[in-house]
C-alpha cells in the first residue's frame, strides 16, 4: 500500500511533469485518500507511464486504471473507499470554493466517481447539482467580470453617456 509520503512523491512528479496544473488542498486530500490503497510501486509506474501517453494531468481514476492494468488486477477500479473519507473530501472542496479558490472539476468528476463506485448514487447526484452550480457561479462571474471590464473601457451606451456629460 501507498503511504501518504509515497503518495505525495508521485504527485510531486506528476506537478513536475504537468506544471500548469495546481493542487488545491481539497483536491491533494482527495488523491491521498483515494490512491492509499495501490501498491507504491505501481503507482509510480502509472504515473510514469500516463506523463508518457498524455498531454493531461491525470484523473483518479486513470492512475487506478494504469496500476490495475499494470497488476492485472480488475478490482482496482471498484476499490472500496470509505465513505467518511468521501463526505470530507466533498466538505473539503466546498470550503475551498467558498474561499475563492479555482473550481476544481477534476477532483468534483473523481469524488462523483468514487461515489458511485460505492453504489451511493444520492450523493453523487448531490455532488453533480454541486458541481453544476458552482460551474454556473464561475460563468455568471465571468460575464459580471466581461461586464465591469466593458465599463471600465468607456464603451457601451455608459461609455458614451459620461463622454456627452463631459462636453456638456
Amino acid at each position: 500500500m501507498a503511504s501518504r509520503n509515497d503518495i505525495l512523491e508521485t504527485l510531486n512528479i506528476l506537478v513536475s511533469a504537468y506544471p500548469d496544473k495546481k493542487l488545491p488542498e481539497a483536491t491533494l486530500q482527495l488523491y491521498l485518500s483515494s490512491l492509499v490503497d495501490l501498491p507504491a510501486d505501481q503507482l509510480r509506474l502509472a504515473a510514469h507511464e500516463h506523463i508518457q501517453v498524455s498531454p493531461w494531468f491525470p484523473r483518479i481514476a486513470d492512475l487506478r486504471r494504469i496500476a490495475a492494468r499494470e497488476t492485472g488486477s480488475a478490482d482496482t477500479e471498484q476499490a472500496s473507499h470509505d465513505p467518511r473519507t468521501l463526505y470530507a473530501a466533498e466538505r473539503d472542496l466546498m470550503a475551498a470554493f467558498a474561499r475563492g479558490e479555482d473550481l476544481d472539476e477534476d477532483a468534483w468528476i473523481s469524488l462523483i466517481k468514487a461515489y458511485e463506485l460505492i453504489g451511493f448514487e444520492e450523493c453523487a447526484q448531490r455532488s453533480r447539482q454541486r458541481l453544476a452550480h458552482y460551474r454556473g457561479v464561475v460563468e455568471q462571474e465571468i460575464r459580471d467580470q466581461a461586464i465591469r471590464e466593458s465599463g471600465d473601457m468607456g464603451g457601451g451606451e455608459l461609455g458614451a453617456a459620461k463622454q456627452t456629460s463631459n462636453l456638456s
